[in-house]
């Protein structure tokens, strides 16, 4: 298997379980009226079979419409400013592999009510839950080594897993 980030190039061959039935080809140009969308762990491609490790940089950024993602677990990194501006955006479960977050990853994200986040990350960076004004408090696991100062703003309370 080929281990690869989810970017660009990968959404335009992907086929994605998208509601409306677009295809992969037409995401981001139709990107105001997609509202769920489920990530394959895998994928082939030219004979060759794929997993998917990473959620690479902006790629689902300005998806004002998207409420629900649908993570595999073999994700284990969620980029920078992967889901900036994903405004409607509600509840996001960390798949339980993801050992950062990064740089702005949620920023934005004004309607994010829940983050579960699994034990497995160890770092969270800088804005990724800036702007987040209806995550009221979330949780942190005791696998934590890092969380950037301005990860969160002023409407979150952070709790620490004892």
């Amino acid at each position: 298997m080929i281990e690869v980030t989810l970017n660009d190039e990968i959404i335009r061959k992907l086929n994605y379980e998208i509601e409306y039935g677009l295809d992969s080809k037409n995401f981001y140009k139709n990107s105001h009226i997609v509202t769920s969308i489920n990530i394959p762990a895998n994928y082939n491609f030219d004979n060759k079979n794929y997993i998917i490790k990473k959620i690479g940089k902006e790629v689902f950024s300005h998806c004002h419409k998207l409420e629900t993602i649908i993570n595999p677990e073999s994700i284990v990194e969620i980029e920078d400013l992967a889901f900036w501006w994903a405004s409607n955006l509600t509840k996001m479960d960390i798949p339980n592999n993801v050992i950062s977050i990064g740089k702005g990853a949620f920023c934005n994200c004004v309607s994010l009510l829940e983050v579960k986040l699994s034990n497995s990350v160890t770092q969270i960076l800088d804005y990724a839950f800036a702007n987040c004004k209806s995550l009221k408090a979330i949780t942190l696991p005791k696998s934590i080594t890092y969380v950037a100062e301005n990860a969160f703003d002023q409407y979150t309370k952070i709790f620490y897993e004892e």
